[in-house]
């Protein structure tokens, strides 16, 4: 995964321009920093780590409507009940909520 020019921004890694994948500039995009699993990468990310487009549920390396309907399904949910989907819970507090949806709609289109 290519990852733009980067500025760290409340536990998340801001890219300054461009897709995860590497395609065109597309303006800023937010990138995973801190994991779920409590890996906080700091300043900077582990040799050989990736990081993650928050909102790209199905790591397709977009943000778009498949991502959302696999929030949607997941959506009030909390950690442990069925169908708690972890790759949707972006800001790791263990349940699916309007947050997680704001953090998918801010990479939306990316």
């Amino acid at each position: 995964m290519k990852i733009p020019a980067m500025a760290i921004v409340a536990g998340l890694l801001v890219g300054i321009g461009g897709r995860a994948s590497g395609g065109p500039l597309s303006g800023p995009a937010v990138y995973g920093l801190v994991d779920c699993a409590g890996h906080d990468y700091g300043d900077g990310m582990p040799q050989g780590a990736e990081a993650f487009l928050v909102g790209d549920i199905n790591g397709d390396g977009h943000v778009n409507a498949f991502d959302l309907l696999m929030l949607a399904q997941t959506f009030t949910r909390n950690f442990g009940e069925p169908g708690f989907n972890p790759e949707a819970d972006f800001n790791c507090d263990q349940t699916i909520n309007a947050i997680d949806l704001l953090m998918l709609a801010s990479n939306w289109g990316i």
